[in-house]
């Protein structure tokens, strides 16, 4: 009998844990904790999958609970707003989305890196599995900055703070995909060999099948 599929979930809220093995557990043996070593705890052997919180820390109180679901109350609000003034200038993300398909269907096999301030974690996925490389996030003000009178002073100076990461990582994506250009007549050679090797094996096969017929 095959094993139960398991999923590790790690998440400083206990209510959210709850919610999880609620759902999950229906479906997937399921291990919860607060921190790696609990959750691991309560597993019968490795989990296929680690679920973890993005916005992890010590393990939330109650009251702090309430608070964070008062604020995320206020904050969707107010992404609620926000999303409806662009509708309202004919932007979203299936503007990017179609722009990409345009991109892709004249140069195809150049990376495309989707470089926003305005997504959501929903818009990235998207992203994602439409094919794009990778989606970056465009540096914000998280704070006022020194000589930053307007809020165009204030992105500009965050853009400059941020660059090296940004080189960094654009660097990265480029040379990646370089690479594989570079090598592409010895991928499909090695795609060859492992084909044909394939083909022996299998050909070996049904003669040992038929010798023994």
């Amino acid at each position: 009998m095959a094993k139960r599929r398991t999923i590790c979930f790690i998440d400083d809220d206990q209510d959210e844990r709850s919610r999880a093995r609620l759902v999950l557990s229906q479906h997937f043996s399921i291990g919860t904790g607060p921190d790696l070593d609990t959750a691991i705890s309560e597993l019968p052997w490795k989990p296929h999958l680690f679920l973890l919180d993005l916005y992890y820390g010590p393990e939330t109180q109650p009251q702090d609970r309430l608070r964070v679901a008062e604020k995320w109350q206020e904050l969707s609000h107010a992404q609620q707003e926000f999303y409806e003034v662009l509708r309202s200038l004919h932007q979203s993300s299936k503007g990017g989305l179609d722009l990409a398909e345009h991109v892709r269907a004249r140069y195809s096999g150049v990376p495309i890196v989707f470089f926003t301030r305005k997504g959501s974690l929903e818009d990235a996925n998207e992203a994602l599995n439409k094919g794009a490389t990778a989606v970056l996030k465009k540096p914000d003000v998280a704070e006022r900055q020194p000589d930053a009178d307007t809020l165009k002073n204030a992105l500009d100076y965050a853009m400059k703070a941020h660059k090296d990461e940004l080189i960094r990582s654009l660097s990265h994506i480029i040379d990646r995909n370089s690479w594989w250009a570079r090598h592409a007549r010895l991928r499909g050679f090695l795609e060859g060999v492992a084909a044909s090797i394939l083909a022996s094996l299998m050909l070996m096969m049904f003669r040992k099948l038929m010798f023994h017929w």
